[in-house]
């Protein structure tokens, strides 16, 4: 559970300005990431003092999945949200460069700075990134493919009128950067790359997915699935690099605020995008809803699409049949996104699940054209 953490912001506040970026490389060294070595990095940062160490105890715990992420308190008091870069893994997975040039951009940016959580400036290497504590849960509690619980088509609804106006009014802003070639919206860090699934199956796949030796077999048995194939390379050939995007927007990185507000965090993989990949990352979950009734393309599915894109499409402009037909295309490829994740962390991978999530990719993909007309229509 996340809570609010209190930092002075007065002018003796402990946070100082940087030194030059070029002292400092983006990755951590596998030594620097040793947990034993954190409290170290955190001091010479700035970020904590030793008088606080001895006279109120500091805790580190542990919260990231796919990066080294510590949740820092002083005393009882969150104060900090802490995210270690190591060496990059390949083209899967983001960066601290692209952390610092979103917080970067949001300084002119309004509509980008009300999303983020408030950033720490300090004197440390440019691989620690850290912000505030947020005080809000995250929008979806358990990220496992087999949680349970109530229907995650009436979560989306009830997200949309509080999620989809600010998201749409920062890809209205940073679209304007981006038509105006404004080099602040790609500078270093926001670069217009496509997300790796897209480019699965043609000769710019990630080289080291398909020699991984639990990925391959996967990959494999998709690559054999025709419709699927030809629907990502559809997806490819719809992307639009519009504005600035967030392009990891599951529910665990949205943070729902107690005053209404949102939050989103963990913006490494950020680049200038398509808005509706965004779109997407917030609606694929519903889709693998452990209970066969509520898994697919089922009505209260298409109805919670439907709301998501109505609000998003009213905030932004943009029209809703050509959002519902990109949203299918990457709700399949984020699903598709899923399989990998599954067979990589699973020690002992089921074959039914691998194939249930292939065969809601593939719907997804290959979906009718009378399912982009459902979800185009008015909620």
């Amino acid at each position: 559970m996340m809570k609010a953490g209190s930092i002075p912001t007065t002018p003796t506040d402990r946070t100082v300005r940087p030194a030059d970026d070029h002292q400092h490389s983006a990755a951590a060294s596998e030594d620097d990431l040793k947990p034993q070595r954190l409290v170290r990095h955190l001091l010479s940062a700035g970020i904590i003092t030793p008088a606080e160490c001895l006279a109120q105890g500091v805790m580190l715990r542990p919260v990231g999945r796919s990066h080294s992420v510590w949740k820092l308190n002083v005393g009882n008091e969150p104060r900090a949200a802490i995210k270690l870069f190591g060496p990059s893994r390949g083209g899967t997975d983001g960066s601290a460069v692209a952390e610092h040039a979103v917080q970067d951009l949001a300084a002119s940016v309004p509509e980008l700075a009300a999303l983020l959580p408030e950033r720490l400036v300090h004197a440390g290497p440019r691989w620690l990134v850290a912000h505030r504590w947020v005080a809000g849960e995250p929008a979806w509690q358990d990220d496992s493919l087999a949680s349970g619980g109530g229907s995650p088509a009436a979560d989306i609804a009830a997200l949309a009128p509080r999620v989809a106006p600010g998201l749409a009014a920062m890809h209205r802003a940073t679209a304007r950067l981006v038509r105006a070639g404004d080099s602040r919206g790609l500078q270093a860090g926001l670069d217009d790359r496509l997300p790796w699934v897209l480019a699965l199956f043609d000769a710019d796949a990630p080289p080291e997915l398909w020699s991984h030796g639990l990925l391959a077999p996967v990959l494999n048995a998709a690559g054999q699935r025709p419709a699927l194939v030809a629907g990502i390379r559809r997806a490819r050939g719809a992307w639009r690099p519009l504005a600035l995007i967030h392009a990891d927007l599951k529910h665990d990185n949205l943070l729902l605020k107690a005053n209404g507000g949102v939050t989103l965090v963990d913006w490494e993989l950020a680049r200038c995008g398509d808005p509706a990949w965004d779109l997407a990352g917030l609606m694929f979950r519903p889709l693998l809803d452990p209970a066969p009734e509520r898994q697919g393309w089922t009505p209260a599915n298409q109805q919670a699409a439907r709301s998501m894109l109505a609000a998003y499409a009213g905030a932004s402009g943009l029209a809703r049949p050509a959002l519902a037909q990109r949203l299918l295309f990457y709700c399949g490829a984020w699903l598709l996104m899923s399989v990998v994740q599954y067979r990589s962390a699973a020690t002992q991978p089921d074959e039914g699940e691998t194939r249930r999530l292939l065969d809601a990719a593939e719907q997804s993909l290959a979906a009718p054209e009378s399912l982009v007309a459902s979800l185009a229509d008015a909620p």
